[in-house]
């Protein structure tokens, strides 16, 4: 086919004239002209990124963004290259996004992880039209670090206060969790995020989603039995809990039944998550010492606070954990 429009963001991007083959044998497609926002034509030739195929579904990185369109044509065994002309009627397309490349999502996470969020939110929003998953998650991940970052006088997240700010990207959660029910990482950032956004409305709110954070914290790890971070979170609710003083459980009793909690099964999770990355968490090590000194088991404890007092240390977050955990050790060893 020839004269294809592609569009992203709801927005006419350009228009691809490639040959293809629709039948279940379709080849990538070769020949391929590429048509400018203004409709000026700029390029012609071999694509330089990667296409992916899934039937008739492809995906792109174009001029102006990402692309992706599926062919609803029949099966159509002729092949036709055409160069794009005011002449060739293009054919409209469906957009489709419900199997993102690989490629795409290493490079957002990629961003994500050398903190490059300005970017990163740019390619998110090119795609915020796109019914993924996989999508609305990092999209949500991405502004509550610049939330947490800038605080609520972001320019990126400029809402009238903190809960609706947050909110917002619960929403966005549940969006995901609808398309995929089964995505790991959307349970745990669903879990993340609504216990930001319920510790931001107050003490009540936050022991009513007492439940809906474990659960989803649970469901990551089934889904995703190596999610250590998810874990550590779990393990980490287990400890909040047993903290709290007879005058809070007894507060939190007058909103919902206290959950069912304990230091052993949190000691269980830490160790996993620790077998599963050995040294890989400051929070981790400092939350399995802490545990093992509450259950009496101080050999242990000792061993596994040393190994977190010495555990190098990227982030804010982490250095935090790494001076609290300094603290519980210069206090009982």
């Amino acid at each position: 086919s020839s004269g294809i429009n592609a569009e992203y963001g709801g927005k006419r991007v350009c228009t691809l004239v490639t040959s293809l083959k629709l039948s279940n044998s379709s080849s990538v497609p070769r020949d391929l002209y590429t048509v400018s926002r203004d409709q000026q034509h700029y390029k012609q030739g071999r694509h330089e990124e990667k296409w992916s195929q899934s039937g008739v579904r492809w995906w792109g990185l174009g001029a102006g963004g990402v692309i992706a369109a599926s062919v609803s044509n029949e099966t159509d065994e002729t092949e036709s290259t055409t160069a794009p002309s005011s002449t060739v009627p293009p054919t409209d397309l469906k957009l489709d996004s419900s199997s993102v490349p690989t490629y795409l999502l290493s490079q957002l996470d990629s961003l994500y992880s050398n903190g490059e969020y300005t970017e990163l939110l740019s390619l998110l929003d090119s795609c915020a039209d796109f019914p993924s998953a996989e999508l609305l998650w990092r999209h949500a991940r991405a502004l509550w670090q610049v939330f947490k970052s800038q605080g609520q006088n972001s320019s990126i997240l400029a809402r009238a206060d903190r809960v609706s700010q947050i909110q917002d990207l619960v929403d966005m959660l549940d969006k995901a969790l609808k398309l995929d029910p089964d995505c790991s990482a959307a349970h745990h950032w669903k879990a993340v995020l609504s216990n930001a956004c319920s510790g931001s409305a107050g003490l009540k709110q936050q022991f009513k989603n007492l439940e809906t954070m474990k659960y989803h914290l649970e469901r990551a790890i089934e889904l995703d039995p190596a999610d250590t971070v998810s874990m550590t979170l779990l393990g980490a609710w287990h400890m909040e809990l047993l903290e709290l003083s007879w005058v809070q459980r007894n507060f939190i009793s007058l909103y919902c039944t206290f959950p069912k909690c304990s230091y052993e099964e949190a000691l269980d999770l830490f160790l996993k998550a620790e077998d599963l990355s050995p040294g890989g968490s400051v929070r981790n090590l400092y939350l399995a010492g802490k545990a093992c000194f509450r259950l009496g088991r101080k050999s242990e404890a000792r061993q596994y606070l040393e190994q977190a007092v010495n555990c190098p240390v990227n982030t804010k977050e982490d250095q935090m954990v790494l001076e609290e955990a300094k603290r519980f050790y210069n206090s009982n060893f």
